[in-house]
């Protein structure tokens, strides 16, 4: 969604000129996606009012990916199937029910073992809208 080395202000302006880009890759992924497995499906989900989330639902996937980096805070979810969890300090074998958490910029890869599939749900979020949430939250709370 944003690049690395931008402050928040920045970003925010940059957001609707990526928006169209990204949007057009990931209908590109889709697409390559069902061309490996007819039952693969990925979805994406962007909200208006809500645009420092993006969420992402993979079923039945095969697609596999580089190491690479994203400039959101993501948090996935395996729901279904093994993957290769390759971090920039540790690989793993993760499955059903597992949880990863990654950091904004951190060297990554998850795949799913050869020849198979995994569902996954997939949640990006803005670094910079967490600090905002974070204060909503704790306005008039006592200490």
């Amino acid at each position: 969604m944003f690049t690395k080395g931008h402050d928040c202000a920045e970003r925010k302006l940059m957001r609707a000129t990526i928006k169209d880009r990204s949007m057009k890759d990931e209908a590109e992924q889709t697409f390559k996606d069902r061309s490996m497995k007819d039952e693969a499906e990925q979805t994406f989900w962007h909200d208006e009012n809500l645009p420092y989330i993006e969420a992402r639902s993979a079923c039945n996937s095969y697609a596999c990916y580089e190491k690479h980096t994203h400039p959101t805070l993501s948090i996935g979810v395996v729901e279904e199937g093994i993957s290769k969890y390759h971090h920039q300090r540790f690989s793993k074998t993760i499955g059903s029910g597992s949880i990863v958490i990654i950091n904004p910029e951190e060297v990554h890869s998850c795949n799913p073992k050869p020849n198979e599939h995994w569902t996954y749900k997939m949640f990006n979020i803005d670094p910079c809208w967490l600090p905002d949430i974070q204060q909503e939250m704790t306005e008039g709370v006592e200490k």
